[in-house]
């Protein structure tokens, strides 16, 4: 019987591939569980701030159940009721969120009344995709909002303050179609809105 012949150098340069591979193999596991277990942490920790009452806190949980984050089981229903807790505080984005779940009908009935009610609570904290919502719901008079060119004009126009640019589009079409005292109300509306507070 012959044995094949192997220098020293051969024989290790094997056990140092082997050896880099099985290392290769633990970090990897030792990286997934470690990304893993952080992430059930920090869903831990979210969930106890969240049910102490940090509207940040629900609204970034409601958004992990809705993508099925962080080891979380994909939940539209309980990120329903998150954005619920959050915009019962007064959090602009979880009144938004919970008009998007109602307009869409996601772990919701869909109900646009419902949604423009969430919609137009967002507007009023300054959030310009929501003052564009509930311009369109003026201007067309759904969800529970009366057809109101000026209403729809002052909100058209805050939104485009804060850059909304279809806002500044659908302004300019919607004042083409209302009389010259309808705009002059609409701007009245908007200047009240920029002016600041009397100091105490």
């Amino acid at each position: 019987m012959q044995y094949k012949q192997c220098s020293l150098n051969s024989i290790l340069q094997s056990y140092k591939i082997s050896v880099m591979k099985h290392l290769v193999y633990a970090l990897t596991f030792i990286l997934l569980t470690t990304t893993a277990f952080a992430d059930a942490i920090n869903i831990t920790q979210l969930r106890h701030d969240a049910d102490l009452g940090n509207a940040r806190a629900q609204v970034d949980l409601a958004h992990a159940y809705h993508d099925g984050a962080g080891g979380l089981k994909q939940d539209d229903a309980a990120a329903v009721e998150w954005f619920k807790k959050a915009a019962a505080q007064g959090d602009l984005e979880g009144e938004y969120n919970l008009g998007i779940a109602y307009y869409r009908g996601i772990g919701v009935t869909k109900d646009i009344n419902e949604a423009v009610k969430w919609f137009h609570k967002s507007a009023e904290q300054g959030d310009a995709e929501a003052q564009y919502i509930v311009a369109a719901a003026y201007q067309n008079g759904v969800g529970g909002m009366p057809k109101d060119l000026v209403q729809s004009d002052y909100w058209l126009s805050l939104a485009e303050t804060q850059g909304n640019r279809d806002a500044g589009r659908e302004r300019i079409l919607i004042e083409s179609s209302m009389t010259e005292a309808q705009v002059a109300q609409a701007k009245k509306l908007v200047d009240e809105h920029s002016k600041p507070l009397p100091k105490p």
